[in-house]
């Protein structure tokens, strides 16, 4: 009975670690202070997905979200930030064939305009 048990658990353990799947977004991660209009890159690493992804980001914490990239075959994306400000700013990766399978950073990250008259 102990070698049943200790064969499933060993199969178990291995069969979950063989199928592993996951995204981990690397940036933007939080905290980045990006200028609307510019090109950056958004990037990550994945384990046992499908290799294609999608690419969202959002304005308002997570509240909507907006489609940057679909189907992309890579693991990074350059973005050409929209004419926009906020301090709220996310963006989430998921795999293209399974959107259970995602990753958004982790805390906000702020878009700001080029130049800001701070005075007439």
């Amino acid at each position: 009975m102990g070698r049943i048990f200790l064969f499933l658990l060993l199969s178990f353990s291995f069969s979950n670690s063989y199928y592993a799947q996951s995204i981990t977004l690397t940036s933007p991660n939080g905290g980045e202070m990006w200028t609307n209009c510019s090109v950056r890159t958004i990037s990550w690493s994945q384990l046992g997905t499908s290799g294609f992804f999608n690419v969202d980001y959002s304005v308002d914490n997570g509240i909507t979200w907006v489609s940057a990239a679909t189907n992309l075959n890579s693991n990074s994306y350059s973005w050409t930030i929209p004419n926009i400000t906020s301090n709220q700013c996310l963006v989430r990766v998921y795999d293209y064939n399974n959107p259970l399978i995602t990753d958004l950073s982790n805390t906000v990250f702020t878009i700001n305009d080029p130049i800001q008259i701070t005075s007439p």
